[in-house]
């Protein structure tokens, strides 16, 4: 029986090569992978001047910009994002309260129809909305979590 091993360099590159995309020194926005990505990209996003990493990524075929937190549970919408997305914030309830940088502040739980983030499509995703305090929404827990493994190297913070 002939070794495995041979074969491994050209299942790696047929593995790899759909997924390698190009942009300044290997990055790729999210934004520009969520509906014309392979399934399941790698996906490195640069730290930007503040020290923290954004990405825009589609809501309900909306493009939010978003603060990735490895620290927040869910995925966290300002007022307007939610309703850029569709959300009618009539029906929502403001029941709960959220600690924000700008203190507490109130907050309802919600639905989110579609999301694309790094070559997946998450549907009817749960989401917080805050009603104030909130200067961007949060890319949480309940979304990273979805994808392979979330690390941070130096200055770029890889998605698989």
């Amino acid at each position: 029986m002939p070794s495995l091993a041979r074969y491994l360099p050209l299942a790696a590159t047929l593995l790899v090569a759909p997924l390698t995309f190009a942009w300044g020194a290997n990055m790729v926005p999210i934004a520009s992978l969520a509906a014309d990505a392979p399934h399941h990209a790698t996906v490195e996003v640069a730290r930007a001047s503040d020290g923290l990493f954004y990405a825009d990524v589609p809501v309900n075929g909306r493009k939010i910009h978003f603060l990735i937190d490895t620290g927040a549970n869910v995925m966290m919408l300002t007022e307007a994002d939610a309703k850029r997305v569709g959300i009618a914030l009539r029906d929502v309830r403001y029941g709960g309260h959220v600690a924000t940088a700008s203190g507490r502040a109130a907050m309802a739980w919600t639905r989110v129809e579609r999301v694309e983030l790094a070559g997946r499509t998450m549907s009817d995703v749960r989401a917080g909305v805050v009603a104030h305090g909130l200067e961007v929404s949060l890319l949480g827990q309940n979304m990273l979590s979805k994808l392979g493994s979330v690390t941070i190297e130096g200055d770029t913070l890889r998605m698989d």
